[in-house]
């Protein structure tokens, strides 16, 4: 019996202006990037990534990919679900992938182009080489990007959930960094697309899903942070999600 389940995939070709700025997905998600250089900002990293990488991105994380090269990129995308205790639902990896991962890669697309995106036994059982394949192989240090405005990113979102149980303004997190609040919104806006406030705010919807699905019930949640009473964490997180706690703990099976 396989490990892991593919849900769905899909082959995407994007220009160089494209930014998706991510939203929660109660799947994991793999990328294979084909063509082009890509950008891949989650959690605290921010990833280069080249044709023949792979990311996986677990579920219930905000991520953001971002299109840096002149003639576009192409990538594939493969949404999962792990069935194993082995793997907590927090894995996060990038990967480059050897001469023997690229062939597995390159047969998964061929067989994802030819079924017209139909989740076949062969996608998945390949998949599946893949992915152990590449955990097994890889260390992705060497696809860390350096650069300054990716380095300011990990300090704020480092001290941003170091502090996550109090509500942090844009001036104190810019402030931490040594910086100015521009500079802030300017990295937060190359590597996400997003404004400071709306990333602290659904990074702060990320931890609370994961709190809730661990069965906290909210108003724990709504202490741990850093709310001042649970009907104003109630509200946050209706305008953030779309549904209440009540309709998000009923979608995820949670008593």
């Amino acid at each position: 019996m396989s490990f892991l389940k593919v849900l769905w995939y899909s082959n995407w070709n994007f220009s160089n202006t494209y930014i998706f700025e991510g939203k929660i997905k109660n799947s994991f998600e793999a990328n294979i990037i084909t063509k082009g250089i890509v950008e891949f900002s989650a959690k605290d990293k921010v990833f280069r990534l080249c044709p023949g990488d792979m990311v996986v991105c677990p579920p219930n994380t905000y991520h953001c990919t971002r299109v840096v090269s002149e003639e576009g990129a192409d990538f594939t995308a493969i949404h999962f679900n792990i069935n194993s205790t082995d793997f907590e639902n927090n894995f996060f990896g990038c990967f480059r992938l050897s001469y023997h991962s690229a062939m597995l890669s390159k047969v998964l697309i061929e067989e994802i182009t030819e079924q017209g995106g139909v989740v076949t036994d062969i996608a998945n059982n390949v998949f599946e080489a893949l992915f152990l394949r590449c955990i097994r192989e890889s260390d992705d240090t060497a696809l860390v990007s350096k650069n300054s405005s990716a380095t300011i990113y990990r300090d704020a979102i480092n001290f941003m959930n170091e502090n996550m149980g109090v509500i942090l303004s844009v001036p104190e997190i810019a402030h931490n960094c040594g910086i100015c609040e521009t500079t802030l919104k300017n990295a937060f806006k190359h590597h996400t697309g997003k404004s400071v406030k709306k990333f602290y705010s659904e990074l702060k919807t990320e931890k609370a899903s994961e709190l809730l699905c661990e069965g906290i019930n909210a108003k724990e949640v709504a202490a741990t942070l850093g709310f001042s009473t649970l009907s104003y964490f109630s509200q946050f997180f209706k305008r953030e999600t779309g549904c209440t706690i009540r309709d998000f703990l009923k979608q995820n099976e949670i008593s």
